[in-house]
């Protein structure tokens, strides 16, 4: 008789946290279920970090049973667009502006038309925007850029047809397949062990894999000696300290356990980061975020519990670098 799923899971504790090193409390909280992808059956709590306020599944899923968990996940679907923007034809003013910022801005465009673009866009919104996300604050092309956790290698598409030398890793071979099939070079996280790449990149980009991965440090180490004198990093994570975590609980999308091993804080990245070899980052807030994240957590609900997650939701906080949905950074990496 074929063995259930359940049965094929093996589990691990986890008694320190991945991000400060502090001791975690035997305290758990947020048993949360798989429900959004519906793979791995059972709840699953956090235990939230005393000194940093990360919070750290434990227990969580041994590394052997890790792919049972990603036999239906988004990263095997193949690519619907390799470039909103750049790609989207026609629309508005506000569109073509934007067009134009992202022209300028990463693909390195001198025309007149995309010079008054870029200085329009500047003007009306500074700082960091939805399109500066969108290529996840690149240098302008040509520039070296690996994308740590590429999956089916949308970003490296993009960033390809802007001029760049681009390439992927990814533990989840489907995703790479998928990627291969579109002629990128990518690999498994064993081969970027190789000296070879030390020194070797302008930007990593680290877009939502750093609360997958089992020991965060290790991993941001690694990637810092990948980076060239001044190069880059780009990380996103849910934040450990997020509204939507206080307002939906167990249900709030960003958890998504048993895939995320973990949830950061700011004060538990920051200690990760300097561990790593990363000059203090800069973080900002990606506004365009909650209304999806918190319609994915509205969905996730029992009947029951959604009026009085809607009534709150009518009256809440504007987002901040202390609440925000999720941690957006770059950090240089430190001279050596």
């Amino acid at each position: 008789m074929k063995a259930s799923i359940a049965e094929k899971l093996e589990f691990e504790t986890v008694a320190q946290c991945l991000y400060c090193g502090a001791g975690l409390a035997a305290e758990t909280h947020l048993s949360a279920a798989d429900y959004f992808f519906g793979q791995i059956p059972g709840e699953f709590d956090f235990a939230r970090c005393p000194d940093c306020a990360s919070l750290v599944l434990s227990p969580r899923l041994a590394e052997e049973s890790l792919p049972l968990a990603y036999s239906s996940y988004y990263t095997h679907d193949a690519h619907t667009s390799i470039d909103v923007i750049l790609e989207t034809p026609g629309g508005g003013v506000a569109h073509r502006i934007r067009k134009a910022y992202a022209r300028r801005r990463y693909a390195g465009s001198a025309s007149p038309v995309d010079l008054v673009g870029y200085g329009i866009h500047r003007l009306l919104r500074p700082g960091v925007g939805d399109t500066d996300d969108h290529y996840r604050l690149a240098p302008p092309a040509p520039a070296s850029i690996l994308d740590y956790g590429c999956g089916g290698g949308e970003y490296l598409l993009r960033m390809r047809r802007l001029g760049n030398r681009v390439i992927g890793v990814d533990f989840d071979p489907a995703s790479l397949d998928l990627a291969r099939k579109s002629g990128l070079e990518v690999m498994l996280p064993g081969d970027l062990e190789s000296p070879e790449y030390d020194g070797s990149f302008d930007l990593v980009t680290l877009a939502h894999v750093i609360e997958h991965v089992q020991d965060p440090v290790t991993l941001l180490r690694r990637l810092r000696a990948c980076l060239r004198p001044g190069g880059q990093l780009y990380l996103e994570t849910p934040n450990a300290a997020a509204f939507g975590l206080s307002l939906f609980g167990r249900y709030w999308r960003g958890l998504e356990v048993p895939r995320h091993l973990s949830i950061p804080s700011r004060a538990g990245l920051d200690a990760a980061l300097e561990a790593a070899g990363f000059a203090k980052p800069e973080y900002h807030v990606r506004g365009s975020i909650r209304p999806w994240l918190w319609q994915q957590s509205l969905e996730a609900m029992p009947d029951g519990e959604r009026g009085a997650a809607r009534e709150a939701m009518a009256s809440v906080p504007p987002e901040t670098l202390e609440n925000c949905e999720f941690l957006t950074l770059t950090a240089q990496a430190a001279p050596n």
